[in-house]
């Protein structure tokens, strides 16, 4: 009896069990369905233009104390910080973004979802919550979305869920950089060319990486690069045969005749070698494909220095000009970049002396044994004797600055008379059309078609003008007061600081290049300056009419203290440049008022050699 009692007990209890866990499976799905509704209910309510405002928002961060980090989105600062966890985690404040870029939010605090749509797809993310939701695909993340700072912060890896972004965070930088161009594609740039290097291969890409042509896999290794002066070719040396690109016939480099040890001239119209087994130089003849013979020209150029060792002056072959009984070879100095010419008419030597071209190429200036210092042609004919003097340099196309002694002069070639002046005087730029500035003294003045006009006073000093025309807009250097100025026709700005601008080397040298600091877009709209500024590269932007002028930072690190940064710029269109240096490539588009960078890390190992036109 008392067992059958035990049975029926059991019997009640576990029905009795069943019934509470049906009872319970119901409510929950009952509760998740009410919550759905509500959800959806919720979303319905809203108008889809609602962009709120995120002070105050949701729940309290859960993930520690935030450190400030320099923040740029798409080269600029936005006014806001990025911020770091005590474990290095980088968010970034999401809701300031899409502002920026335009990108209406929606965010509902009862659930803590924040809404939106980019590229075309619907994102959601939750605050608190590891996964976010794109396109309708779940993604974990390693951080969750928080509201902080009085922003929505999400965590840096959330922008790898969206075409478009690219994040850098330079090595031992507390900065953080954040860029967007979704709508730049392959098609778009694929004109210009990279050649970089990898365990002695080359590869020949369009600037976003994809390949059109490596050596690996048809020439070799390469052993040599080096590109034309006007960035138009390339030579390549691989197992001592050379080959040449040369974008006007294609983008893939076919073999040419010449030493392994050949050269670029100047003008990049010749490739130029010595073969110093039979003491004479030849040279190839892109246009004509051929090659010549010079002779022992470069034996013939020679100095001594001061410990009596005589040094060749003339390893680069600089022009080559050659007629019916007239031949012109200049030779550069790769150390000091001074220029050796020989010149003979009818088979004689006219001229074998250092020469310095004036500003419009049409003259030239050289000495003679004892310091005796003439003006000729090109050709050497119309040799003109100016005196003796200890140096002589061009300040225009018409005068030329003599010291002679304690005294200086100045020589002009119209008047062909000198005049003694207590002021120096030296050239300091040179526009495109070839008018020339100089200073006098304390004052600026322009020579423009054998016109002399004083532009202004400049009380700090000037020691390097950069102009459109000479009626301005410029860019004025002054080392003694430090700093760069855009003059415009009605303002006056400043740009930044000589002291910043990006130094190069070469041939154990350091110097500042103007020229790769400072330049115009192709369309002469844009000016930019180039510089080092809070420990990264930085382009001061400004149109040539001296509005909207902009900053913009790439994420180039370089060190204050040193001197050679090796980055350079060059042109893509009139809107974009690309500045590379050998293990990056940064691509800014400066259309309008928006800046857009995008920036491609070459793989491990790839050195970039430089950017083909």
């Amino acid at each position: 009896m008392i067992n059958f009692l035990r049975s029926k007990i059991l019997m009640i209890f576990i029905v009795i069990i069943a019934t509470l866990s049906l009872v319970a499976v119901i409510i929950g799905i009952r509760v998740s369905i009410t919550m759905v509704k509500r959800h959806n209910q919720m979303l319905e309510k809203l108008p889809s233009e609602q962009n709120v405002a995120v002070q105050g928002l949701g729940k309290p961060s859960n993930i520690g104390l935030l450190r400030d980090q320099t923040f740029y989105f798409n080269g600029q600062n936005i006014g806001v910080s990025a911020y770091a966890t005590s474990n290095n985690e980088i968010y970034i404040p999401l809701d300031t973004i899409l502002k920026k870029l335009g990108i209406k939010f929606k965010f509902y605090s009862s659930d803590d979802i924040v809404e939106f749509t980019i590229n075309g797809k619907k994102a959601l993310v939750m605050l608190g919550k590891y996964f976010v939701i794109y396109g309708g695909q779940e993604r974990i993340l390693s951080s969750i979305p928080v509201a902080a700072k009085n922003h929505i912060l999400v965590p840096v890896e959330y922008f790898d869920t969206f075409e478009g972004f690219k994040y850098t965070r330079p090595k031992d930088k507390e900065t953080e950089f954040l860029n967007y161009w979704p709508e730049l594609k392959p098609g778009k740039l694929t004109k210009s060319r990279v050649l970089s290097i990898k365990d002695g291969f080359a590869d020949i890409s369009d600037v976003l990486g994809n390949s059109v042509w490596d050596s690996k896999n048809n020439i070799g290794r390469v052993e040599k690069i080096e590109i034309s002066p006007d960035g138009t070719k390339y030579i390549i040396v691989s197992e001592s045969k050379v080959y040449l690109m040369n974008n006007e016939k294609g983008a893939v480099p076919y073999p040419i005749t010449v030493s392994d040890s050949a050269t670029w001239s100047a003008d990049s119209e010749f490739l130029y070698w010595i073969d110093d087994i039979k003491k004479t130089s030849f040279i190839y003849d892109i246009e004509n494909e051929e090659v010549k013979e010079l002779g022992d020209y470069y034996f013939k150029a020679v100095s001594v220095d001061e410990s009596g060792v005589i040094m060749y002056t003339g390893r680069s072959l600089y022009v080559f000009k050659k007629d019916t009984g007239y031949k012109r070879i200049v030779l550069t100095n790769a150390i000091d970049d001074s220029k050796y010419a020989f010149i003979d008419r009818n088979g004689k030597t006219v001229v074998s002396a250092e020469i310095s071209y004036s500003p419009d190429k049409t003259k030239i200036l050289y000495s003679r044994a004892g310091g005796y210092y003439y003006i000729s042609n090109l050709d050497g004919t119309r040799q003109i004797y100016i005196g003796m003097c200890n140096d002589a340099q061009w300040i225009d196309n018409d005068k030329i600055f003599i010291r002679e002694g304690n005294k200086t002069f100045i020589y002009s070639r119209s008047e062909k008379i000198s005049k003694e002046v207590k002021e120096d005087w030296h050239k300091v730029g040179q526009t495109i059309k070839g008018d020339v500035f100089f200073m006098k003294g304390s004052t600026l003045y322009c020579e423009s078609d054998s016109i002399e006009t004083k532009v202004m006073t400049i009380n700090g000093g000037c020691d390097y003008v950069y102009a459109l025309s000479s009626k301005g807009p410029y860019i004025v250097v002054s080392i003694k007061a430090d700093n760069l100025l855009f003059i415009g026709s009605s303002n006056i700005k400043y740009l930044g600081k000589y002291s910043q601008l990006i130094e190069g080397s070469g041939e154990g040298k350091i110097y500042t290049d103007f020229d790769n600091n400072i330049m115009a877009s192709p369309d002469k709209k844009k000016l930019i300056v180039m510089q080092r500024d809070k420990d990264f590269v930085s382009l001061n932007v400004i149109n040539s009419n001296g509005t909207n002028k902009r900053t913009i930072f790439i994420s180039h690190a370089v060190n204050m203290d040193s001197s050679i940064d090796g980055i350079k710029p060059t042109w893509l269109t009139d809107d974009v440049i690309c500045l590379y240096s050998g293990l990056k490539l940064w691509i800014v588009d400066l259309k309008g008022d928006t800046t857009k960078v995008y920036e491609a890390g070459q793989k491990d190992g790839d050195s970039i050699q430089g950017i083909l036109q």
